[in-house]
């Protein structure tokens, strides 16, 4: 979150890559560079520290979140860190066994 708080471009590149046109093989989120490296990196992670999570769709759903509305006005805001203890707090529930 720090990352993306810092990077606006980031954040844009992000939103670039949910919102462009369906590709007619793959969803062109996953073509994108950006989104497909956040998304293989968290996916990693969610998947080594819980075997048998559904981490390709959980680094789905986290990704999404940073597109929405009203977490992109917190983040404009300089609301990184308080978006950051939200999203640990959900994904530290989501490792839980």
């Amino acid at each position: 979150m720090d990352v993306v708080g810092r990077n606006k471009g980031l954040l844009a590149a992000l939103g670039q890559a949910a919102t462009a046109s369906r590709d007619t093989q793959e969803d062109s989120r996953e073509q994108h560079s950006v989104y497909g490296f956040w998304h293989g990196h968290i996916s990693g992670l969610l998947a080594e520290a819980r075997p048998g999570l559904d981490a390709e769709l959980l680094a789905h759903v986290l990704l999404g979140a940073l597109q929405h509305g009203p977490i992109v006005h917190l983040l404009g805001h300089g609301e990184a860190r308080r978006l950051a203890r939200s999203l640990r707090l959900l994904v530290t529930g989501v490792l839980e066994e």
